[in-house]
């Protein structure tokens, strides 16, 4: 779908240019124009100007320059048409996109599987406040989710009953084709159909745009024999290897520090967040992916891995260095206490114990030499 001329022209002489960069600089009035430290290179005299009259900035430091939308492109590194849907979307202005050819029909497939699973986001959200939200509100309440985290990272819950997300989206005009794309139903081979997700605490899967792209669905049983976790499968719009959980709250702290923080599951992310430490991403249902490392090298140089205490945490971490080293990254390790995760971590020892474990990161060398020697794999035979 093509954006219309007129709107990124609208939207490119519209947007307060000072706004826009305000949100990520610190700017301070000269003359007529705002200077700051520039954003796309290390300096400590501003050489960053902004001139609102024209709409433009330049650092004359590194050379940089542009309007609004450059400069959403640039510092948060987005496409071109993200980065006016993104300023559209913040401005106000609906953006009423040209149709294109699309002989094949795919392109019409993976908009309507988005818009199911924005709908199905919305949906789930509601229910949360419904009756049938009430279990998956204790759970939350008992994780310690604040509301507020709640409604940021999109929690929701998926009602105990066979169809109830297939009747609502059917309701709204989805057609069985579109939620099969979304891999929100499942269909046997008898011919019949029912949501994939029931009884279950739903943890919203956005990509780094923030468009929702899947789920992550918590089981509420403490049966053994239930899988603890059901994700949403590969699908035209869900590919588990190139998203990770978190990165769209996350991206703006992760470009201003240059760092990342990378734990292991989802509720490890929202208990970070909620404790300040607003870096944190997790890789969504599947292990750290050199797919996962390139995207995370647009927003930082450093990478800190931050996984569970077990011996299955720390071989996912010895693998995570090797792929973060492959792909440029730095990479440091935290060492948590035995048998904690972050979210456990902070629940028993406070943010400000956190705070210093990740403070005293070790680098990726030196974390492996003090592995190996407990492990005795330095020891003279």
């Amino acid at each position: 779908m093509r954006i219309p001329d007129h709107i990124i022209e609208q939207i490119r002489s519209q947007a307060n240019i000072v706004d826009v960069v305000g949100e990520y600089v610190q700017l301070k009035k000269a003359g007529r124009n705002y200077l700051g430290l520039c954003p796309f290179h290390k300096e400590k005299t501003p050489s960053f100007n902004v001139n609102a009259e024209r709409g433009m900035y330049k650092c004359f430091g590194c050379g940089k320059g542009g309007n609004a939308i450059t400069f959403v492109q640039e510092h948060l590194h987005m496409t071109f048409p993200d980065a006016v849907k993104h300023l559209a979307t913040k401005m106000g202005i609906p953006i009423p996109e040209e149709e294109v050819e699309d002989p094949t029909g795919m392109t019409a497939r993976r908009d309507a599987a988005r818009a199911a699973l924005r709908e199905a986001a919305d949906f789930y959200r509601k229910t949360l406040s419904a009756s049938d939200g009430a279990p998956v509100r204790t759970f939350y309440e008992r994780r310690g989710f604040s509301a507020d985290i709640q409604e940021r990272f999109g929690l929701g819950a998926a009602p105990a009953a066979w169809d109830h997300l297939l009747t609502h989206l059917e309701a709204n005009g989805f057609t069985r084709q579109h939620l099969e794309d979304a891999g929100l139903i499942i269909v046997k081979d008898d011919g019949k159909v029912y949501d994939r997700f029931r009884g279950r605490a739903m943890f919203t899967i956005r990509d780094d745009s923030g468009r929702v792209v899947g789920f992550s669905a918590r089981t509420l049983s403490n049966d053994p024999d239930t899988p603890k976790y059901i994700n949403s499968p590969q699908s035209m719009v869900f590919d588990k290897s190139r998203v990770l959980y978190g990165l769209d709250l996350a991206k703006r702290s992760i470009i201003e520090h240059k760092t990342v923080h990378v734990v292991e599951g989802q509720a490890d992310v929202i208990a970070m967040h909620q404790g300040g430490f607003l870096s944190t991403v997790a890789s969504s249902g599947t292990a750290l992916t050199p797919d996962h490392v390139k995207l995370l090298k647009k927003y930082a140089d450093t990478m800190v891995l931050v996984f569970d205490a077990d011996s299955a945490g720390q071989k996912a971490m010895s693998r995570g260095i090797e792929i973060g080293l492959a792909g440029g990254m730095e990479v440091r390790c935290v060492v948590l206490p035995s048998g904690e995760d972050p979210d456990s971590m902070i629940k028993k020892n406070g943010v400000t114990a956190m705070s210093d474990l990740l403070a005293q990161a070790m680098p990726w060398m030196t974390y492996q030499t003090e592995r190996f020697k407990k492990e005795g794999a330095l020891s003279d035979p």
